[in-house]
């Protein structure tokens, strides 16, 4: 495996990963991706309000012709971002996740007092790209929704 090669994917996946964030919030959250000498892929967050402020992927030579090539670890890291947008004190909007959202437990009160008709609002640009096929579900429950 070509180290520096690698590292040259993974910022041009994660950066176009980081351009689809910035177009559907408006603003590009502060996250430094660093790929070290050792192939530790480390994710640095800067955001208030994240339960940990970090995120590690460690690729083998094996690993990073499979599950570990750059755009799947870039991948990784921006769907943290993303998953994470909805409690968040400096991005958050109060939205419940995702995968809260496509599930519609709105009718379980814990989330209908917290979240009332936020619970209903479709997946933004960011969780289109990040999570196509639960914002496919998303999409499909809200449509049937009468």
């Amino acid at each position: 495996m070509n180290t520096e090669q690698y590292k040259k994917d993974i910022q041009v996946a994660f950066e176009a990963d980081m351009q689809a964030i910035e177009q559907a919030w408006g603003f590009r959250p502060d996250v430094t991706l660093l790929v070290e000498p050792c192939l530790k892929v480390k994710a640095d967050f800067n955001i208030a309000g994240f339960a940990h402020k970090g995120r590690i992927a460690y690729v083998t030579d094996a690993s990073a012709k499979g599950r570990r090539k750059p755009k799947n670890v870039a991948r990784e890291v921006a769907r943290e971002i993303v998953g994470h947008r909805g409690t968040c004190d400096e991005c958050g909007t109060g939205t419940p996740s995702i995968f809260i959202r496509a599930r519609d437990w709105s009718m379980i009160p814990f989330y209908a007092k917290k979240y009332g008709d936020r619970m209903h609002a479709p997946p933004d640009a960011a969780e289109k790209r990040m999570f196509p096929g639960i914002s496919r579900r998303l999409e499909a429950r809200l449509k049937a929704k009468p």
